[in-house]
């Protein structure tokens, strides 16, 4: 699922001319240089159903924390994986 959502994001910010395509480049960034207690409190403070979201003390709470974590390695690589590279000749 990361791998596809880092696909999606690396051709936006490669192959279009979308406004604000930048956005979602600074919040995966913002996400890995977070740190991890920093995201766990807050998904247990916001994921807790107080705001009509429950997975607290599900696997989904897991799941979604790694993909804040490391979302970001996963999308620099597809991004610079699809740069075109230069000619040393």
């Amino acid at each position: 699922m990361e791998f596809l959502i880092s696909c999606v994001m690396a051709y936006l910010l490669q192959r279009t001319n979308v406004k604000g395509k930048r956005i979602p480049d600074f919040l995966i960034t913002l996400g890995s240089g977070t740190p991890s207690v920093t995201i766990a409190l807050a998904l247990i403070i916001s994921m807790s159903g107080k705001f009509g979201i429950n997975i607290y003390n599900t696997l989904t709470i897991m799941v979604v924390a790694y993909m804040i974590k490391y979302m970001l390695m996963g999308m620099r690589t597809v991004v610079f994986s699809n740069e075109p590279s230069s000619s040393f000749t």
